[in-house]
């Protein structure tokens, strides 16, 4: 997280975390089918996907949803 910042994240269709995350606390999580993360703030998250930077999510304050499959690639997004 760039930011103090809520979110909550769903591994292959359960919730795997759903919380405040903090700034300089990365956290990891691993799907075999997608991984998808929500967030109020979405400048508050960098996501990086196999190893690719994704940049901020949305904008600062934005509501926003991402999904990313297997191979990296975007399967939500709102």
């Amino acid at each position: 997280a760039q930011e103090h910042v809520w979110v909550r994240v769903t591994v292959d269709g359960f919730t795997a975390f759903e919380g405040m995350l903090s700034p300089g606390n990365p956290r990891t999580w691993v799907g075999n089918e997608m991984v998808i993360v929500e967030t109020g703030n979405g400048a508050g998250v960098v996501a990086v996907v196999n190893g690719q930077s994704q940049g901020p999510l949305c904008g600062r304050g934005e509501v926003c949803t991402r999904g990313w499959g297997p191979a990296g690639e975007i399967q939500v997004q709102r």
